[in-house]
């Protein structure tokens, strides 16, 4: 059964528009809960698919992949485009990434 509802986005009444983005990358990492409610990811992979995640928003990307990730990942690199490299804070060579185009099947 398919419902089909035409409804004005929830910030559209204020004139603001909402937009996520999400990275994705591959590598070591620690984790854990470190209080109460608190949960972390410790490493270099953590910090750098956060630094991709806010690569989203200046890239005008909704998913950015990194080049780890898809190494020796044929497929999926055919699923992405090339954005290029990137300087990110923290790293002192550029990262280069991907912008998925489609989800694989």
């Amino acid at each position: 059964m398919k419902c089909s509802v035409n409804m004005p986005p929830p910030f559209a009444r204020v004139g603001a528009e909402f937009r996520s983005g999400a990275a994705l990358h591959v590598g070591p990492t620690a984790y854990g809960a470190f209080g109460p409610q608190e949960f972390t990811l410790l490493g270099d992979a953590g910090n750098l698919v956060f630094r991709l995640e806010s690569l989203t928003r200046q890239l005008g990307e909704r998913v950015l992949v990194s080049a780890d990730l898809l190494d020796g990942w044929e497929e999926g690199r055919n699923l992405c485009r090339s954005r290029g490299s990137h300087n990110v804070k923290v790293r002192t060579q550029e990262v280069e990434v991907f912008a998925l185009q489609r989800s694989p099947a």
